[in-house]
């Protein structure tokens, strides 16, 4: 017998009406646990965030800008290669050629060496402040304290 049986045959026994309640209250309870249970089998976010999340967004930003470091460098390169054969770069007695791939590869070559150098301090602060946050776990102070 399910409990829905059970309950149907107890309020036909019942005169004074109070399995109706208890009906009210067990269908009342049955709601609540359900929602506790979906609640307690949903995944609690870390308090780290997503691992890996930082990493995606860092090469995505970093690919948009090599892309269009390439992109500006090709359509400089087609316009400026009318009026300009060659220059220098930064007053360096090194010259490039003015044409739409030699300036796509010359931003592609910066971009890539300047996000290259970003991301890299990025990793080293990254590593410094987890370094930092297992010192604080295993020991309880900073790492700074030195007691003799």
């Amino acid at each position: 017998m399910t409990s829905a049986e059970e309950t149907a045959s107890s309020t036909s026994n019942d005169p004074n009406g109070s399995a109706d309640v208890d009906v009210d209250v067990e269908s009342t309870m049955t709601t609540e646990e359900s929602s506790s249970t979906r609640a307690t089998n949903q995944p609690k976010p870390s308090p780290q965030g997503q691992p890996g999340l930082g990493r995606r967004i860092l090469l995505t930003l970093g690919g948009t800008v090599i892309i269009l470091s390439a992109g500006i460098g090709w359509i400089v390169g087609s316009n400026a290669a009318q009026t300009v054969a060659r220059i220098k770069i930064l007053n360096t007695p090194v010259a490039i050629p003015i044409t739409p791939l030699s300036l796509s590869l010359y931003g592609i070559l910066v971009s890539s060496l300047f996000i290259t150098v970003l991301f890299g301090l990025v990793l080293i602060a990254s590593r410094i402040e987890s370094h930092d946050e297992i010192n604080v776990d295993n020991s309880g102070s900073t790492g700074t304290d030195h007691d003799s």
